[in-house]
């Protein structure tokens, strides 16, 4: 009898192997008929926004009387406008936008004026664009405008009076999808 318990315990040895190894050659089997090839990561888009100054001849500005100085109205803070994202992979042709800045005797942007003339100012698009102009130069600072009166010339001149004014510059934005992607540049040096 110990040979035939010998033998059954052997074939149930067999079996439960034999089971083990069909059982993980299914798990493997599944394993590799669920597995799906990996998805392509979606391509980053964004958009270029550059800026620069307009300076028109003609343009309002204030006069000075003789004996007076001013300085040049400089950005001393600016960040750049950031493309719309929900707008870029509308791979839109690039906009052009001409905003006013008035700017306060602190050098605080009060104001961002759209100009009648620009080029995109109407299209169905405009206002997100403008939207993302306002949020640039909401914090943008400017040297406030100053207009120095002296009296007198050369060593024997005398300070009389320093008026700070407010006043509004000209700036074009343009808007651009570069090969579906891109970085904001002002254009600018800091």
């Amino acid at each position: 009898m110990p040979r035939l318990r010998h033998l059954t315990e052997s074939a149930h040895a067999g079996i439960i192997a034999r089971a083990g190894t069909l059982s993980a050659a299914s798990i493997l089997l599944a394993a590799c008929a669920t597995t799906s090839p990996p998805k392509a990561a979606a391509p980053s888009l964004s958009g270029i926004a550059r800026y620069e100054p307009v300076s028109r001849p003609g343009e309002a500005r204030y006069a000075l009387q003789s004996g007076q100085t001013s300085n040049a109205p400089t950005a001393t803070r600016w960040s750049d406008p950031v493309y719309p994202p929900a707008l870029v992979a509308l791979n839109l042709p690039t906009q052009v936008l001409l905003v006013k800045l008035v700017i306060d005797t602190e050098g605080h942007v009060t104001q961002v004026l759209s100009n009648a003339g620009s080029p995109d100012t109407g299209g169905s698009h405009a206002a997100a664009f403008l939207d993302a102009i306002h949020t640039a130069v909401q914090d943008w600072r400017f040297d406030p405008l100053r207009i120095v009166t002296w009296k007198g010339s050369g060593p024997d001149r005398v300070l009389v009076s320093t008026r700070t004014l407010p006043y509004s510059l000209e700036y074009r934005f343009t808007f651009s999808v570069v090969d579906g992607k891109g970085t904001a540049s002002s254009g600018r040096s800091r």
